[in-house]
This record gives structure tokens, sequence and C-alpha cells, in this order.
């Protein structure tokens, strides 16, 4: 294994918490996201990836939704065999426990993309500067892999200046309809 940062934070109950790692990197030729694989609890939650930056002095932030215990946690991000990391971790910042967004940086899929600067994991990156854009059709849809069953509350859309007219939002544990 490779090199290890270390957070402990304490949290006053139990739940999903908006964990902001403020970082640093520069893939060089690259110029791919690197990657590390983030711990809480000394038990392995994801993968997380990290966009590239232009430079080693530009700084960037990437959120993780993370469950959280009530009390002191230790959230690591390591570098494991099937990372590739150049990265600086600077500090993390840690959220309510109120209205973690679920869907964030989770996988998503979609019914067409219009450029690759618009793709579909702009959708859930939680950076109000991208979004993802779809064919300009009807029909078009986007799908987030939540990764586990929610009690859903609450769905916040930001929309585009061009938006659509009327829109569904459906649930499933298999991510198929009917």
């Amino acid at each position: 294994m490779g090199a290890t940062t270390t957070f402990t934070v304490n949290v006053s109950s139990s739940g999903r918490y908006n964990v902001t790692l403020r970082y640093a990197n520069n893939p060089g030729d690259k110029n791919a996201a690197q990657t590390l694989d983030i711990y809480v609890n000394g038990v392995q939650v994801r993968q997380t990836h990290l966009p590239a930056l232009a430079n080693w002095d530009m700084w960037d932030y990437k959120t993780e939704s993370l469950a959280l215990s009530a009390g002191d946690n230790t959230i690591a991000y390591k570098y494991d065999p099937c990372d590739g990391a150049h990265v600086n971790l600077d500090a993390i910042i840690v959220g309510t426990g109120e209205a973690a967004n679920l869907a964030l940086n989770r996988p998503v899929v979609t019914s067409s993309n219009e450029s690759l600067a618009l793709r579909p994991s702009n959708a859930a990156d939680g950076n109000a500067a991208t979004r993802w854009s779809s064919a300009f059709t009807d029909t078009q849809w986007v799908q987030v892999d939540l990764g586990d069953t929610y009690s859903i509350s609450r769905v916040v859309l930001n929309w585009d200046t061009a938006y659509g007219k009327s829109y569904e939002i459906q649930v499933s544990a298999t991510a198929r309809t009917g």
C-alpha cells in the first residue's frame, strides 16, 4: 500500500454527511482524473475520482456523501494498488447530516448526451459550473444509481436556461420500469 492521509472528525449523530476534500493534483501528460480509496473507520467505502487540474498551484474540492457514526470517526484517503494518484490533500470539511445529496458522484446513465464536455457524470457531480445536456429531442432521461435503498423525501433539479417543459421522477430498486 501507498500513502495515507487520515482525518478524525466528531459528529453528534449517526447519518450521512457531505464530506468535502480540498486537493491539488497535476497528472502531467495523462490529463486524467486521479483516484484514491476512501476508508471510514477502517472500512473501505469507495474509490474517489479527483478531476485533473491544470497545475499544482490550483486547488479544488470533491464532496462525497459518507455514512458516519455518532462520536469520533476516522476518514482516510489511501493510495491503494488499484489507484493512480499524484495528489496533495489539504483539509476536509464535514457538512451537516441534514439533506445529504445521495446522488453526489454516483454512477449516472443517460439516454444521450450532447457532447463529451456535457457528459452524464456532470448531472451528479455537485458542481454548479458543470451540467449534463441531452440530445435535442423529447423523451430524454437520466438515471442515477444511489447504490442502496433510501427513503427519498426531496429531489433537487438545477435546470439550465434550456430545460424540459415536463418531467417525471421515478424510483426503482432494479433500475427497470414496470
